[in-house]
C-alpha cells in the first residue's frame, strides 16, 4: 500500500487491492494528508465488501469486522461523535455486564451439579 501526494500535494490518495473473491478489485481514498489516507484506507476497504456482500471476517471470526471498525470520528460533526461515542461506551459496559453475568450464572449452575454430583457419591459409598 503506498500513500501518494497528488495535485499541488494538499491531496493524497492511497489505492488499495483486494484479491481472492474471484477477481481483483482495484480501489483508492483520498484524504487530505498521507495520514487521513491511510486511516480513511480501511473505511474503503470496509465499504468495497459491504457493497460486494461479502462476509467480513478477521481471522475466522465475524464479531471483529475483518479488523476494519466502523470510524466515528470521520463524520465531522463534534457534538454527533461525541453522543454516538457515548452511546458506543454504554453500549460495550451492558454488553460485558450482561456477559459477565451469563458466565457468573453458568458457574453457579456448575457448582451446585458438582455439589449434588460429590453429596451422590457420598450417600452411594455409606
Amino acid at each position: 500500500m503506498t500513500v501518494t501526494g497528488i495535485g499541488d500535494g494538499w491531496d493524497w490518495v492511497c489505492p488499495f487491492k483486494i484479491s481472492g473473491l474471484g477477481h481483483p478489485i482495484h480501489d483508492h481514498v483520498h484524504g487530505i494528508d498521507a495520514l487521513q489516507a491511510l486511516q480513511l484506507v480501511s473505511c474503503g476497504i470496509r465499504k468495497t465488501l459491504e457493497d460486494k456482500r461479502c462476509p467480513l471476517t478477521w481471522l475466522g471470526d465475524p464479531f471483529w469486522q475483518s479488523g476494519f471498525p466502523t470510524l466515528l470520528s470521520g463524520l465531522g460533526d463534534p457534538e454527533l461523535v461525541r453522543r454516538l461515542e457515548n452511546l458506543v461506551q454504554k453500549e460495550t459496559t451492558r454488553w460485558v455486564a450482561s456477559k459477565r453475568r451469563r458466565i457468573m450464572s453458568r458457574k453457579r449452575r456448575s457448582n451446585v451439579r458438582l455439589e449434588r454430583t460429590a453429596l451422590a457419591n457420598r450417600q452411594t459409598t455409606r
